[in-house]
């Protein structure tokens, strides 16, 4: 009867409960010292198995494989379609090709002498295994797993077109249309100082830029471009709308730029909100690998890498102008990793301080860069000459805030 234990659904009260009906003591000491062994050896091999996905902090792709595995995630299965009418359709698009072929394509010799340009089999199978899967299909819409899998099969085929297309001098006509790709332009700012209410040259600017991306084959997305003013001035005058192709731009308080909230105020509390949100999210993950009885230099590789990255993105930017509700939000998450881990880590407003006197000292090594006129020595040659600012809002900012810390060294 103690031999259920074996089966996958069998547990331990099961078996004890069993045996212990069967009047054997024996065997029941024996299979519960067999379990707690095999659980012993279970638990050591899966906590090998968890360490090797974060032994190398360097490697994103590999310690985000070992939170699925922790966390037991499995993405969804793509179901595959059996309907003939699908699969008819499937093979009237891939056709296509040969029906928007006009040209006749034909081998011809080259001349005597006459060095061609050519491709070799092994060159065309190599690139097509060496295509990655994980980018996206061209416009042809072929996968390129497809391209990858089927390489040995495709690389002699290619092959002959590649280089009858070169003997020939004649491009087929689908390799023609496939290389038409509609662009849009990303992340793109036009920043304008306008003084006494003249806007002229920030509306030329923007006229210029349009202008630009049509010669260029881009694409302005209006619905999706964003204007933000910025004006501290208590008696505001009204605005004219900026239009683009005929299209008004929306005005907003706050838009997000590489990642980073921006408000026409200048404050930092969306943005900080918004990293200690994403930041939180993160600690669930924690949770499950301490749990998982990971180390504590694993822990902090994967604290470092996945959340602290995230509440120190472009922190010397915002940290001189941050409130002291904003640290105090910031430092909550770093205390309850502290509490997970089980060591002490570093506090956001030191790393902040680290991150602005690191790219100050950038900044004065490089000479080509713009501000580097900002940074000059006084005369004893030991400490920067500060920068005067009027508004606590300028003096709190990245270029004031690291000469201090560069001074108070």
């Amino acid at each position: 009867m103690s031999t259920c234990c074996i089966w996958p659904w069998s547990t331990f009260s099961v078996c004890s409960h069993v045996t212990f009906k069967s009047g054997d003591l024996v065997a029941l000491k024996t299979a519960r010292a067999n379990l707690n062994r095999a659980i012993r050896q279970a638990k050591r091999a899966y906590g090998q198995k968890i360490q090797g996905f974060f032994q190398d902090h360097t490697n994103t792709r590999k310690m985000w494989e070992g939170i699925r595995v922790i966390t037991n995630y499995k993405a969804p299965q793509m179901s595959c379609k059996d309907d003939v009418v699908f699969l008819n359709e499937l093979n009237d698009h891939f056709g296509r090709f040969e029906v928007l072929n006009s040209n006749t394509v034909r081998k011809s010799e080259p001349h005597p002498g006459e060095q061609v340009l050519s491709f070799e089999t092994a060159d065309v199978r190599r690139t097509l295994k060496n295509i990655n899967i994980r980018k996206a299909a061209g416009p042809d819409e072929i996968p390129g797993r497809v391209l990858r899998e089927c390489a040995d099969q495709l690389a002699s085929v290619l092959t002959d077109i590649f280089n009858t297309s070169l003997n020939q001098a004649i491009v087929p006509s689908c390799f023609k249309t496939a290389t038409i790709i509609i662009k849009y332009a990303d992340d793109t700012t036009v920043v304008g100082l306008i003084r006494n209410d003249d806007d002229w040259a920030y509306r030329e600017e923007v006229e210029q830029l349009v202008n630009w991306c049509s010669r260029n084959n881009l694409l302005l997305n209006v619905d999706k471009t964003k204007e933000i003013i910025v004006d501290f001035r208590k008696k505001q005058p009204s605005h004219t709308p900026l239009h683009i192709n005929n299209s008004a731009v929306e005005v907003v308080e706050s838009t997000k730029f590489l990642g980073v909230h921006i408000t026409d105020t200048l404050t930092w509390t969306k943005n900080t909100g918004s990293l200690v949100k994403k930041a939180q999210q993160r600690l669930h993950f924690l949770r499950r690998m301490r749990r998982s009885h990971l180390p504590p230099p694993i822990l902090t590789t994967f604290y470092r890498s996945t959340i602290e990255s995230i509440m120190t993105n472009c922190i010397s930017v915002w940290c001189g102008s941050c409130t002291a509700a904003d640290w105090k939000c910031l430092q909550r998450v770093v205390r309850t990793a502290e509490k997970i881990i089980g060591i002490s880590l570093p506090s956001i407003l030191d790393i902040g301080r680290k991150r602005c006197l690191t790219r100050a000292n950038n900044i004065i090594r490089d000479s080509t860069h713009p501000h580097h006129g900002l940074f000059s020595l006084l005369n004893s040659g030991r400490r920067f000459r500060s920068v005067r600012s009027r508004t606590a809002r300028f003096c709190n900012s990245f270029i004031p805030q690291a000469i201090r810390l560069l001074n108070s060294q």
